[in-house]
């Protein structure tokens, strides 16, 4: 999120104070304030409400790697039923195959059925 000064027509109760600050500093603060057609005090609350703001945002790389490692386990759980299911597949015991006669194999099935 680029840094932007903010609109100086809506005033709020202020206070004053003194800073003291390097005067490339000033120099570059000033520079910011005459390329934004503002003034040089509005420049300095700016940042820091930008900073404040900033600070109070998400950690976005927290929530990242806290999603990153859940998906990860979610992919291990399902890996493992996966696996498990592949097991049972292969340990079961063989179907019984039953070979027709080509009589019984021609006969249609409901007939079959209604003799039954």
């Amino acid at each position: 999120m680029p840094f932007v000064p903010k609109n100086t027509r809506e005033k709020v109760k202020a206070g004053y104070k003194t800073i003291y600050l390097r005067q490339s500093v000033i120099d570059t603060l000033e520079q910011m304030a005459r390329e934004n057609s503002t003034s040089f005090n509005n420049v300095v609350v700016s940042m820091i409400d930008y900073v404040n703001e900033v600070r109070t945002m998400p950690d976005w790389k927290e929530m990242y790697l806290t999603l990153f490692r859940e998906t990860e386990k979610a992919i291990s759980i399902l890996t493992d039923a996966q696996r498990r299911c592949e097991e049972m597949y292969i340990n079961a015991p063989e179907p019984e195959i039953k070979f027709l006669s080509p009589e019984d194999a021609s006969e249609p099935q409901d007939q079959k059925n209604s003799q039954a």
